[in-house]
């Protein structure tokens, strides 16, 4: 199935924009979606820093080692609000997108998981979110603007998420290369 496919396109996916994706708020961007049906499709941008730290959007954690933490730009809307990733084993309060990785929704189970001890690479704090209407996403597929992968728990909390784009866009067009190149050899073309 081509990349891009409908049936690849769940809850856990990260969208790889194309090259050429001419919307500015997407352009080079990763997006790892969390919901995702006929009525509507939500997701996170999850490789654009915000050139914020936590303890500008929550002051009362200036004091706190996670007060230095990046904030990361979700998206386009809500731009005011504030979602944020965990990397857990299991979080009963929260959303599982996939495995090892869950939505943290509310701001009370997010102040609590700020107060916790542990590295920063657990949680991800981000300012708006990626959003899409009633089969807006699809026909984007349709038009080719995004790559489908599969979602991982490295790769949503990736060191260098700055870089991640470059890094996923040549695997997914080396994946389509070899795929050309397998149905040339199968049909002897």
């Amino acid at each position: 199935m081509p990349a891009g496919a409908p049936a690849e396109v769940r809850a856990g996916s990260l969208l790889v924009a194309r090259r050429d994706l001419p919307d500015p708020n997407f352009a080079r961007s990763v997006v790892l979606l969390l919901r995702h049906d006929e009525r509507a499709s939500m997701g996170l941008v999850i490789n654009r820093r915000a050139h914020l730290e936590v303890a500008e959007l929550f002051p009362d954690q200036k004091n706190n080692p996670r007060g230095a933490d990046p904030v990361f730009w979700g998206g386009p809307v809500g731009a005011t609000g504030v979602l944020a990733l965990l990397r857990a084993r299991e979080e009963a309060e929260a959303e599982q997108v996939l495995a090892g990785v869950y939505l943290v929704s509310t701001k009370s189970l997010l102040k609590k998981k700020l107060a916790e001890v542990g590295q920063a690479d657990r949680l991800r704090l981000y300012l708006g979110y990626c959003g899409w209407g009633p089969g807006q996403l699809l026909r984007e597929l349709e038009m080719g603007a995004w790559h489908v992968m599969q979602g991982e728990e490295k790769l949503v909390f990736d060191p260098e998420p700055e870089t991640l784009w470059q890094r996923l866009i040549a695997r997914t067009e080396l994946i389509l290369v070899r795929a050309a190149q397998a149905v040339t050899l199968r049909t002897g073309g």
